[in-house]
């Protein structure tokens, strides 16, 4: 396996990340994601019950969404399938 140092002071070997970059971007995420939570705490009661996540070839929405699955699920699902690739590939 041929191994090379890049100017981030990254180990790069076959096409993977290891070492630092990894721990601080898991460490990004949570901290982006802690603040994401702060933000949506202030704002829930000015979020709509329902609110569309889909607009057909005209403009016209033409799926709806509650805000819980929007708001909650969609951002978690996200920062999960961030740590699971960052857990890989280091």
């Amino acid at each position: 396996i041929r191994c090379s140092m890049h100017s981030l002071k990254v180990k790069i070997c076959a096409g993977t990340l290891s070492g630092k970059i990894s721990k601080s971007m898991y460490s990004f995420r949570q901290f982006q994601f802690l603040a994401y939570l702060i933000l949506l705490s202030d704002l829930w009661n000015n979020i709509p019950e329902k609110f569309a996540i889909h607009f057909n070839l005209e403009g016209l929405p033409d799926n709806y969404s509650n805000k819980v699955v929007s708001a909650l699920g969609i951002p978690l699902t996200v920062m999960l399938l961030t740590v699971l690739v960052l857990t890989v590939i280091s």
